[in-house]
């Protein structure tokens, strides 16, 4: 299984704010590293139910979703990020990204708790 470093997803966030403008920087008081090591955490000890690409997606997705790391673009971030995952390891099924995208927005809402988002992600992928 391959996945995104702190770095990468750094990365990504740079590009997006220079492609797609917006305030480029971390949060005040945010750690990318903590929000991503949510995702370790889960991986390490949560199981089958995060082990393969579409449950590594979606919890990548979800965390830099709801950890809100960056001063700006948290959620296309996140979508990026999510489809960078399944790309490189393979997933044969393109999810629609504007159906990815909603659901983005009703995690960051505060409307689907994790169990939630992670099934409605697995649906759509």
């Amino acid at each position: 299984m391959k996945f995104l470093t702190d770095q990468q997803v750094a990365n990504v966030h740079e590009i997006l704010m220079a492609r797609d403008g917006g305030l480029a920087g971390y949060r005040e008081g945010a750690s990318l590293s903590a929000v991503l090591e949510r995702v370790r955490n889960l991986i390490r000890f949560g199981g089958d139910t995060y082990t393969d690409p579409v449950g590594v997606a979606a919890m990548k997705t979800f965390a830099l979703t709801i950890g809100h790391p960056f001063n700006d673009g948290n959620k296309r971030t996140a979508l990026a990020c999510g489809l960078i995952v399944l790309q490189v390891n393979g997933h044969q099924r393109s999810p629609d990204s504007d159906d990815l995208a909603r659901l983005i927005v009703e995690a960051a809402s505060g409307n689907l708790d994790q169990s939630l988002f992670l099934k409605r992600y697995r649906a759509l992928c």
